[in-house]
Formats: C-alpha cells, sequence, structure tokens
C-alpha cells in the first residue's frame, strides 16, 4: 500500500478511536433508569494498564503508536464515569453512601482478571523483552474482553453499539495502517478489531425481538 494512504489510515484510526470515546462518556454519564450503559471496570482496566505500560516503553524508544493514545486516556476516563455512575444509581436506590458503592457490580472474576494482567505488567517490567510486548497484548486482551463480554452478553444495553461501532470503524483503518506485516506490528491492530466486532455483534443483539420487548 501506498505510504501516504497508509498514513491517512493511521489518521483515521486515531481520529475514529478517539471520537468513539465521546458517545461513550456521555451514555456513561447520563443515568437513565433502564437501558442503561454500565461499562465493566475491570474489563478497562485490565486494557488500560497493558496499554499504559507498553504506551510508556514506546515513549522511552520514541516510537509512538498514536492510536494507543486515545485507548489509554479514554479508558481511564471512562472508568472514572463508570465510578461515579455507580455511586448516583446506588444513591438513588436509597442505599448506604459508601466508597465501596463505586464497584457496585465488582467480583471475584474482576479482582482475578486484574490481578493477572497486573501481574504480566510487572513481569514484562522487569523482564524488559520485547516479545513480551505481545504476551501481554494477547493476555489482557483476552482478559479484558472476557470481562467486559459476559455481561454484556447477558444485557446487550450494558455497552454504547455507537462507540463500540466507531472503535471497529477504527480499528479496521488501524489495519489496513499496519507498517510491518510481522507479529510485532500485526498481532494487536488485529486482536483489537477481533474484540471491537466481538463488542459490535452482542451490542447489536438489543434489536431482537426478546430484547427489543424488554
Amino acid at each position: 500500500m501506498d505510504p501516504q494512504v497508509k498514513f491517512l489510515c493511521a489518521v483515521l484510526s486515531t481520529f475514529l478511536s478517539t471520537v468513539g470515546f465521546i458517545p461513550y462518556m456521555i451514555d456513561t454519564w447520563k443515568v437513565k433508569g433502564r437501558n442503561e450503559v454500565r461499562p465493566t471496570i475491570s474489563g478497562f482496566a485490565c486494557w488500560m494498564l497493558s496499554d499504559a505500560a507498553i504506551l510508556a516503553a514506546m515513549i522511552a524508544s520514541d516510537t509512538i503508536s498514536w492510536q494507543m493514545v486515545p485507548y489509554v486516556i479514554g479508558a481511564l476516563i471512562v472508568i472514572l464515569l463508570s465510578l461515579r455512575k455507580n455511586l448516583k444509581i446506588a444513591r438513588m436506590r436509597h442505599e448506604v453512601g459508601s466508597w465501596t458503592d463505586a464497584f457496585l457490580d465488582w467480583s471475584g472474576r474482576d479482582t482475578v482478571c486484574v490481578s493477572i494482567v497486573l501481574a504480566a505488567v510487572v513481569a514484562w517490567g522487569i523482564k524488559h523483552d520485547p516479545d513480551y510486548a505481545i504476551y501481554l497484548t494477547v493476555l489482557s486482551t483476552i482478559i479484558g474482553t472476557w470481562a467486559v463480554a459476559s455481561p454484556l452478553a447477558s444485557d446487550p444495553y450494558r455497552e454504547s453499539l455507537l462507540a463500540w461501532g466507531l472503535f471497529l470503524a477504527g480499528g479496521l483503518f488501524g489495519v489496513a495502517a499496519i507498517p510491518a506485516w510481522n507479529v510485532t506490528g500485526a498481532v494487536a491492530p488485529i486482536l483489537f478489531v477481533g474484540v471491537q466486532g466481538i463488542m459490535v455483534f452482542l451490542a447489536a443483539r438489543r434489536f431482537l425481538p426478546r430484547y427489543a420487548q424488554a
């Protein structure tokens, strides 16, 4: 592919990945009472931890993939907005207010997910092995996806369909912009597109009659 076309794809990928967080943040900010967007905090924490570690390594080596920047910052903001939303929902239910209300849906599964990814980040930081970046990306993506997809499979309204649609479009442009088709350059973008496709599919199930009538 022509280098200029690849550059344009990279720009579009970063732009769409950034814009996708806007409807996500708006939906997470609002409390509607039904069909709530309720991001799974542990899943976003898994993605953010690994992406932040990889971005830090990129900055240190002066090889930044700008698509990673909105992923890290956006995930952090989504986590903070999710904590705020959980607190507001707890107050609406007239529950006793405490900081633990911010983790309304947190379970042992979430603790295990975040602990595994955190341990992987620490191990990568100790090893300083470039190959570990690939292992870390794959591990954190799979674990984070499982954490988010599990509740989404039961409630297709838990995630923003518009946001994930934009993420998927950005991810596809990211694949088109892959500079080198090798393990290091291609695994992460392709993996991200796979995850984004899964989320769009699960969220789009809201249009099925059994969910549309709920």
